[in-house]
């Protein structure tokens, strides 16, 4: 469907470089597909990664006291309903 061709464009503007477009054009896959789970994983660790600096104790994917993305939590309940 067309949520695809933006999520493959978003894809190759980030390989390229161009951070924000993809961000932009993997929103808009995600407004088309709202039950992506893991585009919608990946929009809330870029969106994460932006406000908190490398290196701090938030920031790392082994922190158990780090509550869950609203994606895995789209996952999981997908999951649940199979």
């Amino acid at each position: 469907g067309i949520w695809q061709t933006y999520q493959f464009l978003g894809s190759a503007l980030f390989a390229v470089g161009k951070e924000e477009a993809a961000v932009r054009a993997y929103e808009k896959s995600l407004s088309l597909n709202p039950d992506n789970a893991e585009l919608q994983t990946w929009l809330d660790e870029h969106h994460h990664k932006k406000k908190v600096p490398e290196g701090t104790e938030e920031n790392q994917p082994d922190d158990e006291a780090a509550p869950n993305t609203a994606g895995e939590a789209l996952r999981d309940v997908s999951q649940e309903s199979k």
